[in-house]
């Protein structure tokens, strides 16, 4: 027994040099910079009165505010011209905000060089911005990520290989480097002084609502392992405040792992002002997929499976519970989600385009997994991307190519895409529903039942206005992709029950327990209720529906006259309610009470994907908050002019007219028997005859000679005391595009028969020998061991 104390003895002492490790590689972190969590936290008590928050959303200008936005990259658009053209395409979904990535090499081509004129025009931008009545959520890095060279960051820092870039000592492992840090404040005294002359604090009708301090900075990921350095933060912080920021601060973790979460008990770690996180839910394209990174999979269309809805559900619908659980300003901040996934990006070389991408995900991909964070509280999302352009010049990662369409709300070429549309059905519906969808818990105990498991996803219930309105999330994951299941309401005076049809992977959000204008009371809704329109003047009231003959909504009983072309005109008896149901999928109804009329207005699915509805922000319009103001249908693309009082439509040769819902007079319009109501404007289209013919003459365009010897060849660098070259790229500030490297040999004859060459590079690479190419390899940076 003697002979095993020793070994005993070590397995004992395993569990205490494990645990001192574990403690040192945290407490190692916390970093000694005299820069605390207070010093450049927020001033609420100076600017509470135009900008603050509480646990359910920002408050700007008194008023609780959704925050409703999309990615938006500049760079990637190199024409300031086309910038106000793609941001109206932002305002025609419905968004009230951007989200903007400031790329520093972008801006910097060279050592203590900054050019912010022109493309690069960062205040044009901004001013356009306020122009549309945009609110900015500014991403200015140092490091951004995005799919761009060096992750943001200019060739000539990265090149310096005494730093360590982004304070990286080894993998995993940082060590905080003043001199990068010097690099990082001189970035930021460039960009800072620009985005503070347009925060709301400083500027009347200024656009910037917050700053975001790098990207997915993790603190700690997978809850053990230390990454973030505290003073890496602080300075960032420090040095936004120096440079005149006043507006909150917020952080993007890279998934919800409680990093940077300010905290008041907690003098040893530093803390951002808004808790952010990122959100991709492990639903990646085949070619992207962790397995792709250990074998070469997912290159052929043909091998890709359907995406699996448990990832959705695993990823999505804990995340509430999760992040009010990290405590601190996590608990007492809007849920936010400065990236939320709206589709992928693509590699090189391989057999599928973006419209492969598209059609995995499906065009109501980005709807759901918004209405899946919507149902977790979340007021503050901003879709990662929208609008993704083109990598022009050598602005993209390696591991892209030239487009950077992302498979997007809308696509490179500027077009709509299906999915933008079906996202703007959302932010229709909860932004018309203010101020009771802006504030709102988590129903423990729903009212609402569905027939079909993986149909139902909770219910929430408004806290704010005059009304408890609840909204159950509707989803449908059903395992055998049935489309049709019932919904059954439980009332204090009985239970009722409705047919609902659902798509397999699609969602909406059904209203319950409202009270219209005219005093209808709606119990529940299993027809999906697009936007509803409220008369300033009078108790008339106006909800769009996309209707279909299986669902229903369910009223109250209360003396009422029902008219239109959609229904019977009967309301059918359900245990305490009476029932509307549609025969056909447009037209109208009307319930008529003695207080005013409730007008539900039925769009086909066609119709319904053109909606679009005019919004206005009290901040915008001199506190008058017009949620919307009207209502109008038929094109591709609408746009109010406040300053013109004009409505640009751009609409495609086979839409006949616009509808316009308001209850305002509208000068003009025809009559349109389908839609035989005062409050329904139509404005015909001038048809075009005269059609201009456009014709292209490709000349040689499939393939073009490359003349290297007329080539700018450059001598290799020696950078080493042993005179040895360097073959790396980056040496020579290439961060992306093609590198060439060309060397001479003479022709091998008896003596040396052979000539060996021997690569050992990170990306693709071909070999061209006197003008063939006779072999290569096709490695990307995101594979780690196959080629």
């Amino acid at each position: 027994m003697s002979d095993m104390a020793p070994l005993f003895s070590l397995f004992a002492i395993i569990p205490v040099l494990l645990g001192g490790f574990v403690y040192y590689t945290h407490h190692r972190t916390y970093g000694t910079l005299d820069v605390t969590t207070a010093s450049v936290a927020y001033d609420r008590a100076r600017y509470h009165d135009i900008l603050d928050w509480d646990k359910y959303a920002l408050t700007i200008q008194g008023e609780p505010t959704q925050i409703h936005s999309g990615e938006f990259h500049y760079w990637r658009v190199p024409d300031r011209n086309r910038w106000e053209t793609i941001l109206k395409g932002y305002k025609n979904m419905g968004l009230n905000t951007i989200r903007i990535y400031f790329h520093w090499g972008y801006h910097s081509p060279d050592e203590n060089v900054y050019h912010f004129e022109g493309n690069r025009d960062i205040d044009y931008l901004l001013n356009l911005c306020e122009q549309l009545e945009l609110f900015v959520l500014a991403a200015p890095g140092p490091y951004i990520c995005a799919e761009t060279q060096a992750g943001g960051y200019p060739s000539w820092l990265i090149a310096k290989r005494e730093l360590n870039i982004r304070h990286n000592y080894m993998m995993l492992w940082r060590v905080y480097d003043q001199k990068f840090a010097d690099y990082e404040i001189q970035w930021l005294n460039q960009i800072m002084p620009i985005l503070a002359r347009h925060q709301i604090t400083e500027k009347k009708k200024g656009c910037v609502i917050g700053v975001q301090i790098d990207n997915e900075l993790f603190e700690v990921m997978a809850n053990i392992l230390p990454i973030g350095l505290h003073d890496q933060m602080r300075i960032l912080a420090k040095a936004t405040r120096d440079a005149g920021i006043t507006v909150p601060l917020f952080t993007n973790d890279g998934f919800e792992e409680g990093g940077w979460v300010p905290r008041t008990d907690d003098k040893k770690k530093f803390g951002i002002d808004l808790y952010g996180f990122d959100k991709y839910v492990t639903v990646f394209a085949p070619s992207s997929s962790p397995k792709s990174w250990l074998i070469n999979s997912g290159v052929s269309v043909g091998s890709w499976d359907e995406w699996n809805p448990k990832n959705m559900e695993n990823s999505m619908d804990g995340l509430e519970k999760k992040v009010r659980g990290f405590g601190g300003g996590a608990k007492e901040s809007p849920m936010f989600i400065p990236e939320l996934q709206g589709g992928w990006f693509n590699h090189y070389q391989l057999q599928h385009t973006y419209d492969q991408i598209f059609d995995y995900y499906g065009d109501e991909y980005t709807k759901l997994i918004l209405e899946t964070s919507f149902a977790q509280g979340v007021t503050m999302a901003s879709t990662y991307i929208i609008y993704g352009g083109t990598n022009w010049g050598a602005i993209g990662d390696p591991d892209v190519y030239t487009s950077y369409d992302y498979s997007g709300c809308i696509r490179e070429f500027g077009m709509l895409s299906s999915r933008g549309r079906n996202v703007r059905k959302s932010v229709l519906l909860t932004r018309s529903f203010d101020p009771y969808f802006t504030k709102t818990e988590r129903v423990a105990h729903p009212n609402v039942k569905s027939s079909l498991a993986h149909t139902l996803n909770l219910q929430r219930v408004a806290i704010a206005g005059n009304q408890n309105v609840t909204f159950t999330f509707l989803r449908n994951f059903d395992r055998k992709k049935r489309e049709t299941f019932d919904i059954t309401v439980q009332e204090k005076e009985g239970s009722l029950t409705m047919g609902c049809f659902l798509p397999y992977k699609s969602s909406f959000i059904a209203i319950g327990n409202y009270t219209a204008a005219n005093g209808v009371h709606l119990i529940f809704s299993s027809i999906p209720i697009l936007t509803r329109l409220v008369s300033p003047h009078s108790k008339d009231e106006v909800w769009v529906v996309e209707p279909n003959i299986v669902g229903a909504m369910a009223f109250t009983n209360k003396e009422m006259h029902l008219s239109g072309n959609m229904q019977d005109n009967a309301l059918r008896n359900d245990g305490p309610a009476v029932i509307l149901s549609f025969e056909t999928d447009h037209g109208w109804s009307k319930l008529q009470t003695t207080e005013g009329n409730l007008y539900i207005i039925g769009l086909s699915r066609l119709d319904a994907a053109t909606l679009y509805a005019e919004f206005s922000e009290p901040y915008w319009n001199e506190g008058v908050k017009k949620y919307p103001s009207f209502v109008a249908w038929g094109a591709d693309n609408f746009y109010f002019d406040k300053k013109t009082g004009q409505l640009e439509i751009n609409h495609r040769r086979t839409e006949k007219a616009a509808h316009i819902i308001s209850f305002d007079q509208i000068k003009g319009g025809v009559t349109d028997n389908t839609w035989d109501l005062d409050i329904i404007h139509t404005f015909e289209y001038k048809k075009h005859t005269d059609i201009i013919p456009v014709t292209f003459d490709y000349t040689h365009w499939e393939n073009r000679p490359v003349r290297f010897d007329e080539l700018p060849w450059e001598k290799l660098k020696s950078l080493k005391k042993n005179d040895s070259v360097t073959f790396t790229g980056l040496d020579y500030h290439f961060t992306s595009g093609h590198v060439l490297y060309r060397t001479r040999f003479r022709t091998p004859d008896s003596d040396h028969p052979k000539v060996t060459l021997s690569l050992n590079v990170r990306n693709r690479a071909t070999v061209i020998l006197n003008g063939r190419v006779v072999g290569g390899h096709t490695t990307y940076s995101r594979q780690l061991f196959m080629p």
